[in-house]
């Protein structure tokens, strides 16, 4: 369970989220939705501590992370507009990476065929199209294998099958007990997710 406590974030002196509050239980999914420029990146940093986050903010199964930030922040996986790909790579050799970074090496195959890589596993990231480039990055979910997902937008460039697998992929995380915290332009159907708007903030 994650609980978000009046958090307000000034950018540029203005101040673009006011007092956000929320609880996302595990097993269910929040899906922060707004327009462009309405915050839901800065706010998205903001919550998985990557930008300056303040005691009595964030807590995690009703302890505050403040004191245990480096902690939380190895329990998440952030996959954000920047998708953390080493371009000169290849899709293989990026993967590979990451799954002897957390030693999940037997991961490896079902994270490639759950986002259809096998046809690029020999091309470089840099001669991938944008939507490639998403389905290799959120492999990376998969791989690592962690508690927490922070996706910022994990929908954009993809068509709507790669759309519908990514759905799947996050209400199975939350079958898991996870906690999935994603940002979207819009409110999403799905009775395991929870909507919350915020420019109501």
């Amino acid at each position: 369970m994650l609980t978000f406590n009046n958090i307000s974030i000034i950018k540029d002196g203005i101040k673009i989220v006011r007092n956000f509050g929320v609880t996302a239980f595990a097993g269910c999914a929040l899906n922060i939705y707004g327009s462009n420029g309405s915050g839901k990146s800065s706010l998205l940093k903001h919550i998985i501590a990557l930008d300056i986050t303040k005691p009595n903010e964030i807590f995690y199964n009703n302890t505050d992370i403040y004191p245990h930030i480096q902690e939380y922040r190895l329990m998440g996986e952030y996959i954000g507009h920047n998708l953390g790909l080493k371009e000169s790579l290849t899709v293989e050799d990026n993967l590979i990476f990451w799954a002897k970074l957390y030693n999940t090496e037997l991961l490896l195959e079902a994270a490639i065929y759950t986002l259809k890589l096998e046809e690029y596993l020999d091309v470089k990231i840099s001669e991938l199209s944008m939507g490639t480039k998403k389905r290799a990055a959120l492999a990376r979910l998969l791989i690592t294998n962690s508690t927490l997902w922070f996706l910022d937008e994990p929908f954009a460039n993809l068509d709507g099958n790669f759309s519908e697998i990514v759905l799947n992929m996050i209400r199975a995380r939350c079958e898991q007990k996870g906690n999935v915290i994603f940002t979207s332009h819009a409110p999403m159907s799905q009775n395991f997710i929870t909507n919350i708007s915020i420019e109501d903030f």
